[in-house]
Protein backbone atom coordinates (compact mmCIF):
# COMPACT_ATOMS: atom_id res chain seq x y z
CA UNK A 1 0.00 0.00 0.00
CA UNK A 2 2.70 2.35 0.95
CA UNK A 3 4.47 2.08 -2.60
CA UNK A 4 1.62 2.73 -4.21
CA UNK A 5 1.00 6.36 -2.25
CA UNK A 6 5.36 6.96 -3.00
CA UNK A 7 5.01 7.62 -6.88
CA UNK A 8 2.07 10.00 -6.42
CA UNK A 9 3.89 11.72 -3.96
CA UNK A 10 7.40 11.70 -5.98
CA UNK A 11 5.47 13.45 -9.11
CA UNK A 12 4.40 15.93 -7.17
CA UNK A 13 7.76 17.04 -5.62
CA UNK A 14 8.87 20.35 -7.70
CA UNK A 15 11.29 20.23 -10.79
CA UNK A 16 14.98 21.08 -10.17
CA UNK A 17 15.39 24.42 -9.92
CA UNK A 18 17.78 24.67 -13.21
CA UNK A 19 14.98 23.99 -15.34
CA UNK A 20 14.23 27.84 -14.83
CA UNK A 21 17.30 29.09 -14.96
CA UNK A 22 17.82 31.64 -17.53
CA UNK A 23 21.40 32.07 -19.17
CA UNK A 24 23.19 34.05 -21.59
CA UNK A 25 25.62 34.40 -23.99
CA UNK A 26 26.97 37.71 -25.29
CA UNK A 27 28.59 38.14 -28.99
CA UNK A 28 30.27 41.39 -30.20
CA UNK A 29 30.81 42.28 -34.18
CA UNK A 30 29.40 44.77 -35.77
CA UNK A 31 26.23 44.55 -33.61
CA UNK A 32 26.02 43.03 -30.04
CA UNK A 33 23.99 39.87 -29.99
CA UNK A 34 22.99 38.56 -26.54
CA UNK A 35 21.04 35.11 -26.58
CA UNK A 36 18.84 34.31 -23.90
CA UNK A 37 17.42 31.03 -22.94
CA UNK A 38 16.88 28.28 -20.53
CA UNK A 39 19.30 26.17 -19.20
CA UNK A 40 17.80 23.36 -21.02
CA UNK A 41 18.48 24.85 -23.90
CA UNK A 42 15.42 26.44 -24.84
CA UNK A 43 15.43 30.14 -26.30
CA UNK A 44 13.13 32.87 -24.78
CA UNK A 45 11.40 33.44 -28.27
CA UNK A 46 9.27 36.63 -28.62
CA UNK A 47 10.19 37.76 -24.85
CA UNK A 48 10.10 41.20 -23.94
CA UNK A 49 12.94 43.28 -23.08
CA UNK A 50 14.78 46.54 -22.27
CA UNK A 51 17.98 47.57 -23.19
CA UNK A 52 19.91 50.26 -20.96
CA UNK A 53 22.84 52.15 -20.97
CA UNK A 54 25.28 51.96 -17.42
CA UNK A 55 22.92 52.96 -14.99
CA UNK A 56 20.16 55.01 -16.88
CA UNK A 57 16.70 54.44 -15.72
CA UNK A 58 15.04 55.30 -19.37
CA UNK A 59 15.74 52.47 -21.44
CA UNK A 60 18.12 52.66 -24.66
CA UNK A 61 15.64 49.99 -26.04
CA UNK A 62 12.56 48.08 -25.52
CA UNK A 63 11.39 45.28 -27.80
CA UNK A 64 10.92 41.47 -28.64
CA UNK A 65 13.43 38.82 -28.81
CA UNK A 66 13.85 37.03 -32.09
CA UNK A 67 12.58 33.38 -33.15
CA UNK A 68 16.22 32.55 -31.32
CA UNK A 69 15.71 34.16 -27.86
CA UNK A 70 18.34 36.78 -29.18
CA UNK A 71 18.61 40.92 -28.59
CA UNK A 72 20.30 42.00 -31.36
CA UNK A 73 21.80 46.11 -30.93
CA UNK A 74 24.60 48.46 -31.97
CA UNK A 75 25.43 50.57 -28.98
CA UNK A 76 26.48 53.74 -29.79
CA UNK A 77 29.18 54.17 -26.47
CA UNK A 78 31.42 51.47 -24.87
CA UNK A 79 31.06 50.93 -21.40
CA UNK A 80 28.47 48.71 -18.88
CA UNK A 81 25.00 48.11 -20.32
CA UNK A 82 21.89 46.15 -18.81
CA UNK A 83 19.63 43.67 -20.53
CA UNK A 84 16.47 43.12 -18.58
CA UNK A 85 14.62 39.81 -20.55
CA UNK A 86 11.15 38.18 -19.25
CA UNK A 87 8.34 35.89 -21.00
CA UNK A 88 4.92 36.01 -20.71
CA UNK A 89 4.49 33.46 -17.70
CA UNK A 90 7.26 35.55 -15.49
CA UNK A 91 10.87 33.99 -16.00
CA UNK A 92 13.63 35.96 -17.22
CA UNK A 93 16.99 37.91 -16.07
CA UNK A 94 18.55 41.12 -15.56
CA UNK A 95 22.03 40.98 -17.34
CA UNK A 96 24.93 43.36 -17.20
CA UNK A 97 27.63 43.17 -20.29
CA UNK A 98 30.71 45.55 -21.26
CA UNK A 99 30.82 46.68 -24.41
CA UNK A 100 34.92 47.32 -25.17
CA UNK A 101 33.62 49.54 -28.28
CA UNK A 102 30.90 50.43 -30.68
CA UNK A 103 31.71 50.12 -33.74
CA UNK A 104 31.23 53.72 -35.35
CA UNK A 105 28.58 53.42 -38.86
CA UNK A 106 30.53 53.15 -41.88
CA UNK A 107 29.96 56.45 -44.37
CA UNK A 108 29.14 56.09 -47.71
CA UNK A 109 31.43 56.51 -50.52
CA UNK A 110 31.29 59.39 -52.48
CA UNK A 111 28.97 58.91 -55.76
CA UNK A 112 30.16 60.78 -58.75
CA UNK A 113 27.54 61.26 -61.85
Amino acid sequence: MSRRLLLPLLLLLPLPAWAHDVIHQVTQGQATVVAVGFADGNPLDFSAFELYRGDETIPFAVGRTDAAGRVVFIPDQPGPWRVKVWSDDGHGGDFKLTVASPNTPSTPAPTTV
